[in-house]
């Protein structure tokens, strides 16, 4: 079986490096996203790769997809980390956890870069243009819910498009793959 392919943006965070931990325990490909300034204390592994996307400007983003796939092929996963829990400004918590979403969502989209599973990984409000992937939001206390409308079973229906059977959760302070 081919090795699977995984980035998790904002590897450098706490969520995150452990999300890269555990996919490197499964054997997958490993990508981490991270910005050139982020710390690599956490990612130390040999095995891990890593990417910087420029979230902020979907025309270059769309580059970089198209360039990746090019060289390497689509990620099959994506467990979305990437984004701030605190800001001066509304406005800049905005422009990071909701724009820059939907700048990643639109440009997986429209460069055919769809993974079988985009995880979002943030709170908040869900930009419309997200609906377009297979998303799963994981949610505190309530475990892995769909943020597309009408998907009352997200494990039942993720081991319907998956075949390998990966299954990812989120419990309060950790991130679980399976195989």
């Amino acid at each position: 079986m081919e090795q699977k392919r995984i980035l998790i943006t904002g590897a450098s965070g706490f969520i995150g490096s452990r999300a890269v931990d555990k996919a490197l325990e499964l054997g997958y490909e490993t990508w981490a996203g991270i910005r050139p300034s982020s710390s690599k204390v956490y990612l130390q592994d040999e095995r891990i790769r890593f990417i910087d996307l420029n979230y902020g400007d979907k025309k270059k983003l769309k580059g970089q997809l198209r360039e990746f796939i090019g060289k390497n092929g689509r990620f099959d996963y994506i467990v979305h980390c990437a984004g701030i829990t605190k800001a001066i400004r509304k406005s800049e918590f905005d422009k990071v956890n909701f724009e820059q979403v939907r700048n990643f969502a639109d440009a997986l989209v429209e460069t055919n870069a769809v993974p079988d599973l985009f995880v979002f990984m943030k709170g908040g409000k869900l930009p419309e243009s997200i609906a377009r992937l297979p998303v799963y939001h994981p949610s505190p206390n309530r475990g892995l819910r769909s943020a597309r409308q009408g998907l009352p079973d997200p494990d039942a229906s993720r081991e319907k498009r998956d075949g390998c059977g990966c299954r990812i959760q989120e419990t309060d302070s950790h991130v679980h793959l399976y195989r």
